[in-house]
């Protein structure tokens, strides 16, 4: 008895679960499926391999793409993170370099630093 031969008498034995299992194993092997896997299918059967086989669509197909859009907005959501702590420590630098001012000298600061901004006086640190 050959293997085909065997094959063929075990594929009305198999349950919608293995057949979808044997289409999955060869996606994945990129190899062409079997017809007999379809065509020796009862037909109470039917609706779970579909269900399945929708099941493994949505795995190899639409998932992916999801993924790629949640990396695509994770990748951008670090960028402006990234870019407000920048600022934060720019800022927190510059008030700390405000500090050095000596406090004789800071009026004349405030103003110089008042005709530079548009919103008008900016305090300096240490008061």
């Amino acid at each position: 008895m050959s293997i085909d031969s065997r094959l063929s008498a075990l594929m009305p034995a198999l349950t919608a679960k293995e057949r979808a299992i044997l289409v999955l194993r060869s996606l994945k092997d990129r190899t062409l499926e079997d017809p007999k896997l379809r065509r020796a299918m009862p037909t109470e059967q039917a609706a779970e391999f579909n269900r399945l086989i929708v099941l493994m669509n949505a795995c190899n197909i639409y998932l992916p793409l999801h993924v790629t859009m949640v990396e695509g907005h994770s990748q951008e959501l670090h960028l402006r993170f990234s870019w407000l702590m920048t600022l934060a420590r720019f800022g927190m630098h510059t008030w700390n370099l405000a500090g050095l001012i000596p406090p004789s000298k800071r009026a004349q600061a405030e103003k110089l630093v008042a005709r530079c901004q548009p919103c008008g006086r900016v305090p300096l640190a240490g008061r």
